[in-house]
């Protein structure tokens, strides 16, 4: 298999977009053990071009670049293996702090999880009374634009494990990070549940394809 499968695709992608020295370099890294010089630069620029910054390229959906057509296994694996240690450090800072006062960690730890799926997931992330992380579950996937929540489900996770607050995250893969009006309703009856077993609900996240919503940041949150 050739190291980039297609020059000419990686070529269409190089339309003079600016982006950053550091991005170029940091994807210049990533690929330093599977790519020659000429071809790191190629492919680097073309994924600069099609995705912004090194960020966008490493929690890009594994279709979008694979779409591209300029990707070989071991570059697409090595990007694979960046994205997981990107998850590794921010589950580790999220992990070791009260997240009451880290939830832009939490969001940031989110979107490495979940920008790259294709259909929509339900994750909750339970926290004792100091609000410590106790674990961190994926309790539901659907579908690219629907997924079933079912609070029952969730209260009864909570309870097994003594949580005092919980997180809920979930994605919206085929775009735009606002809220529909299903998410609030959902969020507004979660909240009310979580309150009858005195469980507060700190924040609903939503991870969109190019950014993400918080219920809290957005003062939605008093639901009760």
């Amino acid at each position: 298999m050739p190291i980039i499968q297609n020059c000419s695709s990686a070529r269409s992608f190089t339309n003079n977009r600016k982006y950053q020295k550091h991005d170029l370099e940091i994807l210049n890294s990533i690929f330093s053990n599977v790519l020659t010089g000429s071809e790191r630069r190629l492919t680097s620029v073309a994924l600069l071009n099609r995705f912004g910054d090194a960020r966008h390229v490493l929690i890009a959906p594994d279709e979008q670049l694979e779409d591209m057509n300029i990707l070989s296994e071991s570059a697409l694996g090595e990007l694979r293996k960046t994205r997981k240690i990107m998850r590794t450090i921010l589950k580790s800072q999220i992990n070791n702090s009260p997240l009451l006062d880290n939830l832009d960690d939490v969001r940031r730890f989110s979107r490495t999880l979940l920008s790259d799926k294709s259909r929509e997931e339900v994750h909750v992330l339970f926290l004792d009374e100091s609000y410590f992380l106790l674990s961190h579950e994926c309790l539901q996937v659907g579908t690219v634009n629907h997924v079933s929540v079912y609070p029952r489900e969730i209260m009864s996770r909570a309870l097994g494990q003594n949580a005092s607050h919980l997180i809920l995250v979930h994605n919206h893969p085929g775009g735009s990070e606002k809220p529909s009006k299903e998410d609030i309703e959902m969020t507004k009856v979660l909240v009310q549940s979580a309150s009858f077993l005195n469980i507060s609900i700190l924040d609903h996240i939503i991870i969109g394809r190019d950014a993400d919503y918080s219920f809290r940041q957005n003062g939605l949150m008093n639901m009760n």
